[in-house]
């Protein structure tokens, strides 16, 4: 709000990409665990002029001990 009351409409300047990774593919019998968590942190204005990828503005990478094995098939999903 600005001070005469009125309300002004900003538009996002930054959009945060996340990706998750695993111990194994969700399923009945075992709970997944989060073994890495990544952030992308990117710039509307690049995302809306670049005909390529946008340039990373940030990144945040965690590593996490999901105390359980990770499972083969997630290990040959992510090539590691």
């Amino acid at each position: 709000m600005t001070e005469n009351g009125n309300s002004v409409k900003r538009q996002i300047s930054t959009f945060v990409f996340m990706d998750f990774e695993s111990t194994g593919l969700l399923d009945s019998k075992n709970r997944t665990r989060i073994t890495e968590m990544c952030f992308l942190a990117v710039n509307r204005v690049d995302m809306l002029e670049n005909s390529k990828f946008p340039r990373v503005t940030n990144k945040l990478t965690l590593c996490l001990d999901p105390q359980k094995p990770i499972s083969p098939i997630a290990s040959q999903m992510t090539g590691n």
